[in-house]
């Protein structure tokens, strides 16, 4: 079934993790947990019961990332490796046509000197007319032209081909460049879905450090992840990419420009906030607006609410290239007790 409908899945993770936090919210906030409004969203499940589900829920939301990361992985590796394959086939055959080329100017090489030759030995023979003589000088010495022309030719076709040749590595090394973006990439969202795992399971108020280090993964590395992608789209233009339309790089240059904003206002708002309260003996996830830094506290949050949609609305926009191929199920090969495989 994947086979074929795997291009929902970018759809199905962008409702189903937003889905997933209002769960939480919605039964912290009937347990009195958190205060109604902005909480972070680490907040809403911190605290017994919800702490369970929004454990569960996050974990079931980072396979179907590791999913949709590994798709995305597989995918551009595909088109990157068949163009280079491709253009290595166009190569082998213009080097075996080039050489033919270059055999047969030489065969015309060879009939020029030839020729040049004979009308040599017709001058010699030919010395007591000068007249002739001197039709026959201008003769060779037009032959001797024509000669120079030609070779002025073939000089200017291996330039033209050497100028081909340059174009060609070009290529090449644009795609390899390629494929080691695609490489990191497929790390950093890696690293970013166990971020995600760990920010899940070790709850802010129980495990601070490691809930930090998961956050920083998920925030982070996840925008990290979003910006090379976003410089894979745009790299990988001429290779005429099904679905890597102007519409989808532009609203992905918008994005990550919009997630490092929020980001960064994330970032101060939140240092702002804690350096001016809740107060004495008030905890944060009861923070309200009568307490001091309550409005820096609540930009933050907003922040990070807004900057954890952008991320699920950035892996929406692979569905458009996800539409044009369909995946392989693995296949199982039995082995011999020699331990080889056995020719299907």
């Amino acid at each position: 079934m994947l086979e074929t409908t795997h291009h929902w899945l970018p759809i199905i993770i962008t409702f189903y993790v937003p889905l997933s936090f209002f769960i939480t919210y919605s039964i912290a906030v009937e347990n009195k947990h958190v205060e109604p409004g902005f909480p972070y969203i680490s907040y809403t499940g911190t605290t017994p019961p919800e702490s369970c589900v929004f454990g569960q829920l996050l974990n079931i939301g980072a396979v179907l990332a590791g999913v949709i990361i590994y798709t995305r992985y597989r995918q551009s590796r595909f088109h990157f490796e068949k163009n280079q394959n491709n253009e290595n086939c166009q190569n082998g055959q213009n080097s075996q046509n080039g050489q033919n080329c270059q055999n047969g100017q030489n065969g015309q090489n060879s009939q020029n000197c030839q020729n040049s030759q004979n009308g040599q030995n017709c001058q010699n023979s030919q010395n007591g007319q000068n007249g002739q003589n001197s039709q026959n000088c201008q003769n060779g010495r037009n032959c001797q032209n024509g000669q120079n022309g030609q070779n002025c030719q073939n000089d200017q076709n291996c330039q033209n081909g050497q100028n081909g040749q340059n174009g060609e590595n070009g290529q090449n090394r644009a795609r390899k460049c390629l494929l080691h973006l695609n490489t990191a990439a497929f790390i950093t969202g890696s690293l970013t879905i166990f971020g995600v795992s760990l920010a899940g399971n070790f709850q802010a108020t129980n495990v601070w450090e490691v809930h930090l280090v998961g956050a920083f993964l998920a925030f982070g590395v996840g925008f990290v992840y979003m910006i090379l992608q976003t410089i894979i789209s745009c790299m990988s233009v001429s290779l005429n990419i099904r679905g890597n339309s102007l519409c989808i790089r532009v609203l992905r240059i918008v994005l990550c420009v919009a997630d490092f904003v929020l980001f960064i206002i994330l970032g101060i708002a939140a240092r702002l906030s804690i350096s001016k309260g809740p107060g004495p003996g008030i905890s944060r996830l009861h923070w309200s607006s009568d307490e001091p830094g309550y409005a820096e506290h609540l930009v933050a949050t907003i922040s990070q609410w807004l900057v954890a949609f952008i991320t699920l609305i950035y892996f929406a926009t692979f569905y458009e290239e996800f539409k044009h191929f369909q995946m392989t199920a693995p296949q199982v090969t039995p082995r011999t007790p020699g331990n080889s495989v056995v020719p299907g």
